[in-house]
């Protein structure tokens, strides 16, 4: 694990890949402000900390927001699943068709979505569709989104494990 500073020219460059594939108006904000971004670089993944904020990771070459990037999460499709699927998608599964409960926004074939409870709304993972809204729709069993980031994965326990330490020394 190398953690690393990033050169302005890099952040630009992160910013506009980023922006590639989540188009919002507010990175404009993060292009012009004073930011301290860090990656931590693991053996197939890199995390982005914006002013010690995990909001980026890429993962195979490909940028996806963390589950804490709350800007980002709110503008993607979502998708709810019954409770007992919760336990199968913190573990790291695929979403299945049967544990879909509804479908939030306009869902693509290869499009990032969010996986949240259909009790809470807690954000759980972030996927890949393997499918459009409408086939998803019309299908009864199957795989249609492809696990990518969740709740409890080595990711997400790292991002924890910063926060507390960032924690900790601003105590």
């Amino acid at each position: 694990m190398d953690k690393y500073s990033l050169r302005n020219k890099e952040i630009r460059n992160l910013i506009r890949d980023f922006s590639k594939d989540y188009v919002i108006d507010d990175l404009e904000i993060l292009q012009k402000s004073k930011l301290g971004v860090d990656c931590l670089e693991l053996e197939d993944a890199k995390i982005y900390f914006f002013n010690k904020i995990p909001l980026m990771i890429r993962i195979r070459e490909k940028l996806y927001p963390s589950l804490f990037f709350d800007l980002i999460l709110a503008r993607l499709p979502q998708i709810y699943v019954d409770l007992g699927a919760i336990a199968y998608i913190c573990n790291g599964a695929d979403i299945m068709r049967p544990g879909i409960r509804k479908i939030k926004g306009k869902i693509e074939k290869g499009s990032t979505v969010l996986i949240r409870d259909e009790t809470h709304s807690k954000n759980l993972a972030i996927g890949v569709s393997l499918v459009n809204e409408e086939e998803m729709s019309s299908m009864k069993k199957g795989k249609v989104i492809k696990n990518i980031h969740y709740v409890g994965d080595r990711i997400w326990n790292l991002i924890s494990k910063e926060s507390i330490k960032k924690f900790k020394e601003n105590r």
